[in-house]
């Protein structure tokens, strides 16, 4: 599926596929973080049963207002405690399938939101 802004932005995501993303005219196929900067970051996270509040942990930037987690191919949710690193910092967390994850990304990035795309891509 293609995806296009009115107005191009340099750190949403063009495409998507079962198993890979488009950004910047580059394909990636493993796990990765993107944020509202461009800023893309390989992601240690190979499956769903790879999360933890440790995890969570990692991804607490300071000014970040929400993290859209795609969980792959399904819509999986996550216990509480899991996220709670998150919770405490005050930073939402959204969890959807990738493909969901990916658009809704794209859509809160073309309003300026300081979000951080988290997307699992399971193979």
């Amino acid at each position: 599926m293609k995806f296009h802004a009115e107005t191009p932005l340099n750190n949403s995501i063009e495409a998507s596929g079962e198993g890979w993303v488009q950004i910047a005219g580059q394909r990636h196929e493993e796990s990765l973080l993107l944020s509202h900067g461009g800023e893309v970051t390989p992601w240690a996270v190979r499956g769903f049963d790879d999360l933890n509040a440790g995890v969570f942990a990692d991804l607490c930037v300071a000014g970040l207002e929400l993290v859209v987690l795609g969980t792959g191919t399904q819509h999986r949710f996550i216990h509480p405690k899991q996220f709670h690193p998150l919770i405490e910092k005050g930073i939402g967390l959204e969890t959807m399938s990738s493909a969901a994850a990916c658009r809704t990304y794209n859509v809160l990035i073309s309003e300026g939101r300081k979000v951080l795309l988290a997307l699992i891509q399971e193979h």
